[in-house]
């Protein structure tokens, strides 16, 4: 059942392992109970030495559903710090000329975005961190757009929320939208230097 589950599943390595312990649990699992799960991944990596150790590292030491839990997890891990491990091998990988391999990477990126906004999410920063990566990373600025209004939408008074919009804004060549959107983060945290180097740069352009 495990082997079927891993053979059978789409996805990344992670995906698969977890659909493997899954189907084990399902068929019968430990006689004596679930207490722990783990998933560990590694990944080659030039630029990033630590992906060799810990590319993805999740632990749940003691949980009356360890599985389920470790999912969980990886769901939360899979939208934050993998996101932007995606970014990297993409990048990485334009620069080796292996133009199909940063293709998937970006659309791993792509897939994660889009999902998160049609399960319509209320985790505003969740929403920040996916729109932010991509308009740092000049891809899927719409879908960029459209989560960092929802986050904003969802705590409109934090300047960092703010910041994200108005960067998509910026790289969308909405630039007066985006000079509006920073002076309001300007307006919720004034003696941050950032955001006013945000509202000059974007200027720069106006």
């Amino acid at each position: 059942d495990m082997a079927r589950a891993f053979e059978t599943t789409e996805g990344e390595l992670a995906d698969r392992l977890l659909a493997a312990l899954v189907a084990a649990q399902a068929a019968g699992g430990d006689k004596r109970g679930m207490q722990s799960a783990a998933l560990l991944v590694v990944r080659p990596s030039e630029d990033f030495p630590e992906y060799r150790y810990r590319y993805i590292d999740l632990r749940v030491e003691d949980h009356p559903d360890p599985i389920n839990e470790l999912i969980r997890l990886y769901e939360i891990h899979k939208r934050t710090d993998l996101v932007e491990a995606h970014v990297r091998y993409a990048e990485q990988f334009d620069q080796q000329g292996k133009g199909e391999l940063a293709r998937r990477e970006r659309e791993i990126v792509g897939r994660m975005l889009k999902q998160a906004l049609q399960e319509e999410t209320d985790d505003a920063e969740l929403l920040n961190n996916l729109a932010w990566i991509c308009a740092t990373a000049d891809m899927f600025l719409e879908e960029s757009l459209e989560a960092a209004k929802r986050a904003v939408a969802l705590k409109p008074d934090a300047p960092h929320i703010l910041d994200t919009l108005a960067e998509v804004q910026f790289r969308l060549g909405m630039v007066e939208d985006a000079i509006r959107t920073i002076k309001r983060a300007i307006s919720l945290d004034p003696e941050s230097q950032y955001y006013r180097d945000q509202l000059n740069r974007f200027r720069g352009r106006s």
